[in-house]
């Protein structure tokens, strides 16, 4: 989320300090005349806090004496790099280039094959998830399918093996955009071939299911996928609820496994389908304690939530379960949307800070930072490090090939509609 304070001064009070500087600019002017670069160095140095001048006699003192040559900007980077360890892990600098490509990922653009991977008892490289709208979805490939090898489609011929996540890894990394790439995978024991091209696409944020394309959902019940609180979220919760609208649903079940949330503004936006309220009211979402223990209140939009026929909604946390989804889930269980009986699957990451992110003007770098703690509307409850515990616990198969109907959380949630 972006998030300014703001300190106001009144506008004839600016006007008077600009007049005022133009003045001493002026007078300085004048008067110093042939002496200015002396007088402009003190003037410097005077205003240049110790710790400043401390960095720039450093980056000086390494550009001229150290052995091998660097340039300003790499000493920079490396600074930068040093300050990251000093604060959380959430919190981080980003160059010119990296706030570009975050900046897009915010809109919903990704890169790659469109895929998550992790690595299974044996190192080898395993699919953890595969994104919504990506390549790999289209090419079909499955959570829980293991990686064997790759080659070049064009190329064919044998298979270059990838018995550890890390060959895989490296291997994926050498192949440049727009290539088709084979992927030869161990799923459900049989090998399968996958052809899949890296490539820029869009992450579709939302899965909506019916009985007609999930067999194990009642007639009056969808199951919606909520996978990212970015991009066109908004838009695609608001499609996804249209036709829970039209096909007069009763019931929901609200997967939010692996979201680890986005932007607040997003976050608001959908909880007004989703905080029990009546129609048209603007409810708290989130409370955010800064430093100065000056405290911000997210209001949603306007609540929609009586728009809807909801008797039950059932929702689905995990241990990737993380910030603006755990104020969401927080904020449905404060206003009486669930409990936590409706709750199913593992606890979730346990992330109750917000970062801002600040850019630079003028060179177009950035840096994000955890500037405030999150408490829930109502109860003030704080889940930094703990987490919701759902009530529910379900422990999937990680080694069986992934399917809806299979899911055992799904399965589970089902099970408890009245």
């Amino acid at each position: 989320s972006q998030l300014k304070v703001v300190m106001q001064q009144s506008k004839s009070s600016k006007i008077a300090t600009v007049i005022f500087k133009v003045f001493l600019v002026l007078v300085f002017t004048v008067t110093v005349g042939a002496g200015s670069f002396l007088g402009g160095y003190y003037y410097k140095e005077s205003k240049i806090n110790e710790e400043t001048r401390t960095l720039d006699w450093v980056i000086s003192m390494v550009k001229q004496k150290y052995y091998t040559d660097f340039t300003t900007e790499e000493i920079i980077n490396a600074a930068t790099a040093g300050i990251e360890e000093l604060l959380d892990p959430y919190s981080t600098y980003f160059s010119k280039e990296e706030y570009a490509a975050y900046a897009k990922s915010q809109q919903g653009y990704r890169a790659g094959i469109g895929v998550v991977f992790s690595v299974n008892k044996q190192g080898e490289g395993v699919i953890y998830r595969v994104h919504g709208g990506s390549p790999a979805e289209a090419a079909g490939f499955r959570k829980n399918e293991v990686v064997l090898g790759l080659r070049l489609s064009s190329l064919g011929g044998d298979f270059t093996s990838t018995p550890t996540y890390n060959d895989f890894s490296n291997l994926l990394n050498t192949y440049p955009e727009n290539t088709d790439i084979d992927f030869l995978m161990r799923s459900d024991e049989q090998q399968v071939i996958r052809t899949v091209q890296k490539a820029q696409f869009r992450q579709r944020t939302v899965t909506y299911y019916n009985k007609e394309n999930l067999s194990i959902l009642p007639e009056n019940t969808a199951y919606i996928r909520f996978d990212t609180f970015t991009g066109t979220a908004e838009e695609d919760f608001a499609n996804a609820m249209n036709r829970y609208k039209t096909e007069g649903k009763t019931k929901l079940i609200l997967d939010l496994r692996d979201n680890g949330g986005g932007s607040v503004s997003i976050l608001c936006n959908i909880a007004a389908y989703l905080i029990k309220s009546e129609k048209g009211k603007q409810n708290v979402v989130m409370k955010a304690a800064y430093k100065s223990h000056v405290d911000d209140r997210f209001v949603s939009a306007p609540s929609v939530y009586a728009d809807y026929t909801f008797n039950e909604i059932k929702v689905l946390i995990n241990g990737n379960s993380a910030s603006a989804t755990e104020a969401l889930v927080g904020a449905m269980l404060d206003y009486g949307t669930i409990t936590y009986a409706d709750l199913f699957g593992a606890t979730s990451y346990g992330k109750g800070i917000m970062q801002t992110t600040y850019s630079h003007t003028l060179h177009k770098d950035a840096i994000k930072l955890t500037t405030a703690r999150i408490v829930w509307p109502i109860s003030d409850t704080c889940i930094h490090d703990k987490g919701i515990i759902p009530a529910n616990f379900v422990v999937e198969n990680s080694t069986m090939v992934y399917r809806p109907e299979n899911d055992l959380a799904i399965k589970a949630a089902v099970s408890t509609l009245q």
